[in-house]
């Protein structure tokens, strides 16, 4: 992630294709809850790896089956399972789906209460609704995920958003208000 953040993406991407040859060797055999949560990690953690190398297949997998597997044992990672197969869905134009992945996502933090989280988790809805033309609704996702970064003094995720409201805003010709 170091490397991705600096801008190294070859150097990332060797390092997320090392890690998965190491995951790839690790059998899990989970015998308790805490097996099975650090189970779950581990197949939402390859999961990312192989979206992150390519592999949406497998990904989809991975992540369905922590899913599947964390029947009501960790809400934050069910949470993240649906927030990274939404991602996976957008990305190959699957909006509706990851928009239903987005929302289910969404509804988990609404009971656990991760504020962060959940700007995120609007401001991806944000972006569906905006590429499907839907900008009033886009608008109202990413006002709520703005609300949610300055109380939480979160400015990257503060930067991302007034970037994709401004974007909105030039799209519909309203060059002063995008300033």
């Amino acid at each position: 992630i170091i490397y991705e953040f600096s801008g190294e993406f070859l150097e990332s991407l060797s390092v997320l294709k090392r890690t998965k040859e190491v995951l790839d060797k690790i059998e899990w055999q989970p015998e308790t809850r805490a097996d099975l949560n650090t189970h779950i990690k581990y197949l939402i953690w390859q999961g990312h790896i192989n979206y992150r190398l390519g592999n949406v297949f497998e990904s989809e997998q991975q992540l369905k089956l922590a899913l599947e597997l964390n029947h009501n044992i960790d809400p934050d990672l069910k949470c993240i399972s649906y927030f990274c197969l939404g991602m996976l869905k957008a990305s190959q134009s699957e909006v509706a789906d990851a928009i239903s992945l987005y929302k289910k996502s969404l509804d988990i933090q609404n009971h656990t209460g991760n504020t962060q989280s959940k700007s995120r988790i609007l401001h991806r809805l944000g972006m569906l609704k905006a590429s499907q033309g839907e900008v009033a609704e886009a608008m109202l996702l990413y006002q709520q995920s703005l609300d949610i970064e300055d109380c939480t003094n979160d400015f990257r995720g503060k930067a991302s958003t007034l970037h994709s409201i401004s974007s909105l805003k030039v799209n519909q010709g309203e060059i002063e208000e995008a300033l």
